[in-house]
């Protein structure tokens, strides 16, 4: 980035001046109050610098921004050309008193010659966008382009880590800190996916198991039942040939008492079957309401042995209440006796003055005192003695009251408790004798179909036909075996249906699950590569390249350019590590030390004159590699009253080696309170204050 013109309007004390950048290499800008330079503070050099920083970054050494627009107007601006890259550039800015708010245009030069507007919707948008575009932002402009007295030693006087800082920022390192952020987010976010991923498959195993378990099922079970209705058909088949033959015999025989008797049996036999489950629970509930009654016979045996020989005892109305009181009396009656004594304790009663007025007494009134005094101790503890008797007196008798009341409590709920148990015990009793009736109706039910099933079965032997009774035997425990194996088919084939949809869900959850296995492992590949990317990028890896690279450059061109400005030699060492509190241990640092007379000095013991040339070394040099490093291309430096600390010969040599030495790489704008220095520059810009206005005049020799 190289200017090429600035236009400043009511800016600070400068009404309209421009500085065309093209008509010079190095310039010393001078000032003077109404032609006098032994004034030159306020006259508006300062302003010129000022102006280039708020034009690129909206930043300003007043403590309010307003403080810039001159005094008596509302508005003012700042112009800058730039060329960068080889692109012509445009910066407006803009601030407004009366709203107090800032505005900027950026724009770039097309083809044609015409300024292309390039900002952005928001002022902030555009800010970012200058600053991306130049590379550069305002701390890095201050540490590598304007030097100001004031600040001009922060990077020499910085702790190592803001000088790391510092050098990051130059050279944009700090970039592979958002690179190395970005990897270990990444890395994060693929372990946060891998976590849940890993616990969706922590049943893999289990999963695979049982759908192998499932399927030996579903083969077991299909095997099953092709068995059964291999057999089904077997019995089907024996079923309808001995239908035929049992259709046979019963045309020759006479059956139709021998139905109904058949008939008639299997009817009581099923009345039999539900009789004798009545008969079972009305047993049941006898039993349980014997155990009952039992129980509670036992509760209130119980209950009456607690309070057999107990009565009840009276307590008069408000007995306890009134004990109550007495003793809230006497106890306070006893407090404050004791409170009284404590304050006779406290009262010297002396032969020498009285104690109530303090006047001077004679042994009379001291006797008579001194009797007051014992007889109103010798009360007092009379009175506390007999309130503390008639306290314990009544804490005995509350106590006393107090369980009798809780006797009668008791003996009321062991009654009242009895009468519950003797009412449930009535219903318990009722309960049995209607559950005793039960049992006899449903047993004399029962009894009576037993008998009308033995006669029944009489009935049927007489008419018995041995064959036809064998085969019909045999039929019926046929079609039995027959209707249980379809019922078993029935419950294979359900059985089976269950199984095959179990094992679908289980083959579908087994293949998400697989799926999910093979994405945690690209995952976790991907992490371990995003992990050995955080550490390349980190501080370890190509960043302390970098940086180390960049120190030993900044360490080289500085000693160049401190050879040319020293009175004698000095060299400026850069360390990197140094060992640590227990002698052994390594610090990663980055110390300036400085070689002076044979002997490596620490930066601070150095005199002012010495500490101003390294540290201008420094910033020229972190300059240069700002350029090579940092890709923001600076080809400018402001140095404002740089040589105040320098003596002559100091300052001879810095306008003379250094400055001259960078002309060919940089446009050079100084300000300086030294008029004898304009004959060391072939180019002066004078700027001159009247009646508060600032005006610039540009000198050529």
């Amino acid at each position: 980035m190289i200017p090429s013109k600035l236009r400043l309007e009511n800016f600070f004390s400068h009404k309209d001046s421009e500085i065309d950048f093209s008509k010079f290499n190095s310039a010393l800008l001078i000032g003077n109050t109404e032609g006098n330079y032994n004034k030159s503070n306020g006259s508006g050099k300062s302003a010129i610098f000022e102006a280039i920083l708020w034009c690129l970054f909206n930043k300003s050494r007043a403590a309010m921004m307003d403080d810039i627009i001159r005094w008596g107007e509302t508005t003012c601006s700042v112009s800058l050309e730039f060329k960068h890259d080889g692109e012509s550039y445009l910066v407006e800015r803009f601030r407004n008193r009366a709203n107090s708010t800032s505005t900027v245009e950026f724009s770039m030069l097309d083809k044609s010659g015409e300024w292309q507007d390039i900002s952005c919707s928001t002022s902030g948008d555009t800010n970012d966008k200058i600053e991306s575009t130049i590379k550069l932002d305002n701390k890095t402009f201050i540490n590598s382009v304007y030097f100001r007295q004031n600040d001009i030693s922060e990077f020499a006087e910085s702790d190592p880590s803001r000088k790391k800082e510092i050098l990051k920022s130059i050279v944009d390192i700090s970039r592979w800190d958002d690179y190395e952020k970005a990897a270990r987010k990444k890395v994060r976010d693929i372990n946060i996916e891998c976590k849940v991923l890993k616990k969706s498959v922590e049943e893999y195993d289990s999963v695979v198991e049982k759908l192998q378990t499932t399927n030996i099922e579903i083969k077991e079970s299909k095997k099953k039942a092709n068995e059964l209705s291999s057999k089904k058909k077997v019995l089907f088949e024996q079923i309808d040939s001995l239908s035929k033959k049992y259709t046979v015999i019963k045309k020759s025989l006479d059956t139709d008492t021998y139905d109904k008797v058949i008939d008639q049996i299997k009817i009581l036999k099923q009345e039999c079957k539900e009789f004798s489950d009545k008969s079972s629970s009305a047993a049941e509930s006898v039993e349980k309401y014997k155990v009952d009654k039992k129980e509670i016979d036992k509760k209130i045996n119980t209950l009456k042995k607690k309070i057999k020989n107990r009565k009840a005892i009276e307590i008069p109305d408000g007995k306890i209440e009134d004990l109550r009181a007495q003793l809230t009396h006497y106890k306070s009656q006893k407090a404050s006796s004791e409170e009284a004594l404590k304050s006779l304790g406290e009262i010297n009663v002396s032969s020498d003055e009285c104690y109530v007025c303090n006047q001077t007494i004679d042994n009379k009134l001291f006797r008579k005192l001194e009797g007051d005094h014992n007889f109103k101790v010798k009360h007092y503890k009379f009175q506390s003695g007999e309130a503390n008797k008639e306290v314990r007196s009544l804490e005995k008798e509350i106590d006393k009251w107090l369980a009798i009341r809780k006797d009668n409590n008791e003996l009321k709920e062991i009654d009242t408790n009895i009468g519950s148990l003797t009412y449930k015990l009535d219903l318990v009793v009722v309960g049995l004798e209607d559950a005793n009736k039960s049992l006899e109706k449903v047993n004399s039910s029962l009894d009576k179909a037993k008998f009308k099933i033995k006669t029944n079965m009489d009935i049927l032997e007489s008419i018995k036909n041995e064959d036809f009774q064998s085969l019909r035997l045999k039929l019926g425990q046929l079609r039995e075996e027959k209707d249980s194996v379809v019922e078993n088919v029935s419950e294979e084939d359900k059985k089976m249906g269950r199984l095959t949809e179990r094992a679908s869900l289980l083959k579908e959850q087994e293949s998400k699950m697989r799926s999910d296995k093979n994405k945690v492992a690209k995952k976790m590949e991907r992490s371990a590569l995003f992990d050995k990317l955080a550490k390349i990028f980190g501080k370890g890896g190509i960043q302390t390249i970098l940086l180390d690279a960049v120190i030993e450059d900044l360490e080289k061109s500085a000693n160049t350019i401190l050879a040319s400005i020293c009175n004698e030699p000095v060299i400026i060492v850069l360390e990197t590590q140094r060992l640590g509190a227990d002698g052994t241990s390594i610090i990663e640092t980055l110390d300036l030390k400085v070689r002076k007379d044979g002997h490596l000095q620490n930066f601070k013991s150095l005199s002012g004159g010495e500490k101003f040339r390294i540290s201008l070394a420094l910033r020229v040099a972190l300059s240069d590699i700002s350029s090579r490093y940092g890709g923001s291309s600076l080809e400018f430096l402001l140095l404002d009253e740089v040589n105040s600390p320098l003596d002559r010969f100091g300052v001879e040599t810095l306008f003379v080696n250094v400055i001259k030495s960078l002309e060919d790489k940089y446009k050079i704008l100084v300000i300086t309170h030294d008029e004898s220095l304009k004959e060391k520059f072939d180019n002066v810009v004078n700027i001159t204050k009247i009646n508060g206005e600032s005006e610039l005049e540009f000198i050529t020799r």
